[in-house]
């Protein structure tokens, strides 16, 4: 968008993308401060296809935040931006909410009004733009999606269904009025108060946590006390287990009388998570943020500027005993699904933690593909373990162990912690213990995933 044969960046820098993409990608050194960044070359599309809340006959929309990635591809198309929106309106409508438009007219070369044209995605109107309704993301909608990708047929014939031989209309109309008002409905701020409600009693019989929750717990606590005692003032966690460790944290922090900001990378900024809801974009956060932004302000100044004090925390599918992640493929064998921004952040943050589920096949002598190089990852949480990189040492150290009892044998989990770990690892002379989560702790993860969306994934 802004004509430059190439912008640099910290990011990509030391792992295999960069290798993939030499063509692209860059890496250059600072003859001043020695630090290496990569220059990558700009992409040009044809024509971005946009979804906004509102537009005029001209083609200016009004997209209300977070805005995600934003304008960007749309102001760099070639031929311009295809813009469909809730509702098409009069440029004296627009002119009134001037402050909400981010696309002008002149990037655009089609405006088409498309009600719930974001679906199975959501559109936030938390700035009450009159006349038209936001909706949340639809969980249900792809929750089969994906359980239909398992089975290549299942999905040829929900694409036929879905897809091929319905038009929006008919597409509107095989989503329901019912569907359609319920993730209206979803999209107000207040709408966790009636979906938290019957989970309430089995929240309160206060069940003995599960592997997810000791996972979850543990690295809470050790986020905590890397923020405290680092000095750390933001967090910006992936999505899953290391989202409901970030949540905990911060209220943890705010608890020990320290203020801390949580972000998430779309335009999050300083949110508090509200119940019922378990994944990091719920819309019904949105009231809560002190800031709303995009991708651009939240990790490339907040998490990863000069200024920046952010801790990162995301998962792995594969890491080494040099923090080394891969969460991209194995070669030959399998795709993983959710790097997203983890390069980014662990390029980017001051540092960052990583939390996993451990055994021998994903925590290994060296990763076959870097997403996310290991320099400034200096602490991994597993379900069995929490490894430090000690005074300066560039490989992970077990310094302690989780414990699912309150009169843990120390020795036989270290030994289980070795015995699930692929590489000689190195155990700490002394080796703390991660106590099980008290009462309040497993009470506000289970508040937050009611459900058990993340957290009943290791039942």
């Amino acid at each position: 968008a802004m004509g430059l044969p190439y912008l640099p960046t910290r990011s990509i820098v030391g792992s295999t993308m960069a290798e993939h993409n030499a063509d692209s990608f860059e890496v250059v050194g600072d003859g001043e401060s020695g630090e290496r960044f990569g220059l990558v070359k700009p992409l040009v599309p044809d024509l971005c296809i946009l979804h906004g809340l509102a537009a005029d006959k001209h083609g200016n929309t009004i997209l209300t935040p977070p805005l995600g990635d934003g304008i960007y591809g749309a102001m760099a198309a070639r031929h311009g931006a295809l813009v469909t929106v809730e509702k098409v309106v009069s440029t004296e409508f627009v002119r009134r909410y001037s402050h909400l438009v981010r696309l002008p007219g002149r990037f655009v070369s089609a405006v088409c009004e498309v009600p719930f044209g974001a679906h199975p995605s959501g559109i936030s109107n938390h700035q009450q733009v009159p006349g038209v309704y936001g909706y949340a993301d639809d969980y249900d909608f792809y929750e089969e999606i994906r359980t239909l990708s398992r089975d290549e047929r299942a999905l040829d014939r929900w694409i036929e269904e879905w897809i091929l031989s319905v038009d929006h209309e008919g597409y509107i109309r095989k989503l329901g009025h019912d569907r359609l008002l319920f993730l209206k409905g979803k999209a107000d701020g207040d709408s966790w108060r009636a979906e938290i409600e019957p989970h309430i009693p089995r929240i309160a019989e206060q069940g003995p946590p599960n592997r997810a929750e000791l996972l979850v717990c543990a690295a809470a606590r050790k986020l905590a006390d890397i923020v405290i005692e680092r000095g750390y003032d933001t967090i910006l966690a992936g999505v899953g287990f290391s989202n409901l460790a970030a949540w905990l944290a911060a209220k943890i922090v705010r608890d020990s009388g320290r203020h801390v900001d949580l972000m998430a990378e779309i335009g999050f900024f300083g949110y508090h998570p509200r119940p019922a809801d378990p994944f990091i974009f719920n819309y019904r956060n949105i009231p809560t943020c002190a800031m709303l932004s995009d991708i651009f302000h939240i990790m490339g100044i907040l998490m990863s500027g000069a200024r920046n004090r952010c801790v990162g925390i995301f998962g792995a599918a594969q890491i080494d005993r040099f923090g080394n992640v891969n969460s991209t493929m194995i070669p030959g064998r399998t795709f993983f699904v959710g790097s997203g921004g983890a390069n980014d952040v662990a390029s980017g943050a001051c540092e960052s933690v990583v939390t996993m589920i451990q055994d021998r096949e994903r925590m290994v002598e060296r990763v076959p593909y870097i997403t996310s190089p290991g320099a400034r990852i200096r602490t991994l949480v597993t379900t069995l373990g929490i490894y430090e990189k000690l005074d300066g040492d560039d490989e992970f150290t077990l310094t302690a162990v989780v414990a699912d009892t309150d009169a843990p044998d120390v020795e036989a989990l270290v030994r289980r912690a070795k015995d699930a770990c692929g590489w000689d690892l190195k155990v700490a002379r002394e080796v703390d213990v991660v106590p099980p989560p008290d009462a309040r702790q497993l009470a506000m993860l289970r508040l937050w995933d009611p459900k058990g969306q993340f957290l009943g994934k290791l039942l």
